[in-house]
């Protein structure tokens, strides 16, 4: 059952074969949700005079660890305050966008993200979302990539999608004025071709600027045809919130999901959180700004309980005076770190002339005899899968 605060007893947002208990005002909403014990709960914030720093933190309280609150807020300017709130509270709290469809909202509450109105068979481009902690180096870390990327693997199509709210690498990457939200209405329709033009840094590299709140069937559409354009999707998705209603919706999309994570004490706390309320997901962990010394990779596993991918070393000199992509040098620490890194596919994975290092690194791991990698750059493996570093 869910326990319902909207202004019309609206049932289409639920999904197929649940009850709904309708409320009219935030008391009886409370009084409902202490009595009753409903599995879920979906609220439009609108309808509560109250500040949200004052419900919110009262509605957490009164819930149970297996409930979700799922708001709809009234307006873009509400769930930025919303949002603020619920960063300071550790309940099951899911801000959804304020102009999603019933079928969006239903898709949500049942855990999908986004109906996938495609077949498996028809997805070519491979999707990797990053996420970080705030100030993990998700922006920085994509920009080197794509200077690799080309460098490594020059046949691949690649498109960076800059989600992030200051758009820092799409400024970077002199992409700003190449915005998703030009697209907006043809990405709200299903009976027309997109026809998307996209910042070329190197020949087959791309940055799209995507900043902007967008509903799940926006994402869902552009995807669909970034995969169909693209060999590989990088989605910058910046700092990780994980009750935000989109991040359902990448974590089901992406093929794979990394959590940037800083190795000292602010960065780790946040994903000790993040990683106790996504246990059991199948996203990793990249250790970013590392310095060998301080703390070891299976340390930082033991702690937050996930894997890590690998790391990227802090440097120094990381941030060179000419900021253009095309004037960039990747040093040998650098390439060191990016071949070692273990992708779950073969499309950026080096498989071959494996440099000493990442040899010692499996070793190191595995603590066994050292296979080399088989497969074919440019395909993805048969089943998905890379072993950790």
């Amino acid at each position: 059952m869910y326990l319902v605060l909207s202004p019309t007893k609206n049932d289409y947002v639920l999904p197929p074969g649940s009850t709904a208990l309708h409320t009219l005002s935030y008391e009886q909403f409370l009084h409902s949700l202490k009595q009753y014990h409903p599995l879920g709960l979906v609220v439009s914030s609108n309808l509560i005079e109250k500040p949200a720093w004052h419900w919110i933190p009262e509605t957490v309280a009164a819930m149970s660890e297996e409930q979700t609150l799922y708001i709809i807020p009234s307006d873009p300017m509400d769930r930025y305050l919303l949002e603020q709130v619920i960063l300071t509270v550790d309940g099951r709290v899911i801000l959804l966008a304020p102009n999603m469809t019933n079928k969006e909202i239903q898709s949500v509450l049942m855990g999908n993200g986004m109906p996938d109105h495609q077949d498996d068979h028809q997805k070519r481009g491979y999707v990797i979302t990053l996420a970080g902690t705030g100030g993990s180096g998700v922006t920085t870390f994509l920009y080197y990539l794509l200077l690799w990327l080309n460098q490594t693997f020059p046949a691949l199509n690649v498109l960076a999608v800059d989600l992030g709210r200051k758009s820092d690498l799409a400024n970077v990457t002199g992409a700003l004025n190449y915005q998703l939200r030009e697209y907006r209405a043809v990405l709200q329709r299903d009976d027309e071709e997109i026809d998307l033009v996209a910042k070329p840094v190197f020949k087959r590299v791309h940055v799209i600027n995507a900043a902007g709140d967008w509903s799940i069937q926006e994402l869902s559409r552009f995807l669909a045809y970034s995969r169909k354009s693209y060999d590989l999707i990088l989605v910058d998705r910046g700092f990780l919130h994980v009750n935000d209603a989109d991040w359902s919706f990448f974590k089901k999309e992406s093929d794979e999901c990394i959590l940037a994570v800083r190795p000292d004490a602010f960065s780790l706390s946040h994903a000790k959180k993040i990683a106790f309320q996504e246990k059991g997901e199948s996203f990793r962990v990249l250790l970013s700004h590392y310095e060998p010394g301080f703390v070891t990779a299976k340390e930082v596993e033991a702690y937050l309980q996930m894997p890590v991918m690998g790391v990227v070393s802090y440097q120094k000199h990381l941030v060179p005076i000419d900021l253009r992509i095309g004037s960039m040098e990747l040093n040998k620490r650098m390439q060191r770190d990016f071949q070692s890194l273990a992708w779950a596919t073969d499309k950026i994975r080096p498989v071959s002339e494996r440099s000493l290092w990442s040899k010692m690194t499996a070793f190191m791991s595995k603590g066994g005899k050292v296979r080399d990698r088989q497969g074919v750059v440019g395909h993805r493996s048969e089943d998905g899968s890379g072993s950790l570093l």
